[in-house]
């Protein structure tokens, strides 16, 4: 009887420790998500700043062109 408790503790230990890694691995998959957004957003907001300034640039232009 106390052979297969210890058994089953060792098992259960195996199966935490098992556990344990994977909750590593996804806690790791999770911060290089995060990351990889973090840097998508930045070229998204600086994309979005470049195209804000082309259409000023283009607006000046055509009221520049339209004075002339």
């Amino acid at each position: 009887m106390l052979k297969r408790c210890l058994f089953i503790v060792y098992l259960m230990q195996g199966m935490v420790s098992s556990l344990e890694i994977k909750i590593d691995e996804t806690a790791k998959e999770l911060h290089e998500t995060a990351r990889i957004s973090q840097d998508r957003l930045k070229q998204a907001l600086a994309a979005e700043s470049k195209v804000a300034k082309l259409k000023t640039a283009m607006q000046r232009y055509c009221l520049h062109d339209s004075i002339y």
